[in-house]
């Protein structure tokens, strides 16, 4: 379930079923300049996926709150627009001495950029009542996210316990 708005800023929630499928890519090295260190990065792509489905809701509590005696369940077909995040990575293998290994890694992963808002394109809207109300049997929405970046880092040390 969503929260969708109307041309009007009317909102209600909305139950949103849809799926697509988007194409990714990820590469990466690992170089190994001495048999002590290592270092390696990686870069995983942004992807788009559009997806299809449908929408359902109810503006019962609007309308009550209106007074207005109009049909409260509507359903539209859905389209989504979801955007993945790219993603960078990278860490360093250092044996520091014949049975300590020094590991660090970091990495960052565009959260910001990928899910600023949520884009909702509704069409084909069976209520005539909301059509008339807003003029249109589509709806255009884009949900607010604003989620932030995120950056990690980490720091291990690698021993053997026993021999084997």
């Amino acid at each position: 379930s969503d929260v969708c708005s109307s041309d009007l800023g009317a909102k209600t929630l909305l139950d949103l079923h849809t799926s697509g499928i988007g194409y990714n890519g990820t590469f990466g090295a690992l170089i190994t300049p001495s048999s002590k260190l290592k270092v390696g990065f990686a870069y995983k792509m942004s992807t788009t996926i559009r997806s299809h489905g449908n929408a359902n809701g109810n503006v019962g509590a609007q309308w009550a709150a209106l007074g207005a005696p109009f049909r409260p369940d509507f359903h539209y077909n859905a389209e989504v627009d979801n955007n993945l995040p790219q993603a960078f990575s990278g860490g360093v293998s250092w044996q520091v001495h014949p049975r300590a290994r020094l590991n660090l890694q970091s990495s960052f992963i565009n959260w910001g950029n990928s899910f600023k808002t949520l884009p909702v394109k509704l069409t084909n809207g069976n209520n005539d009542d909301i059509n008339n109300l807003v003029g249109s049997d589509s709806l255009q929405d884009a949900v607010p996210l604003h989620w932030r970046n995120q950056g990690t880092f980490g720091a291990g040390v690698e021993s053997p316990v026993g021999e084997h």
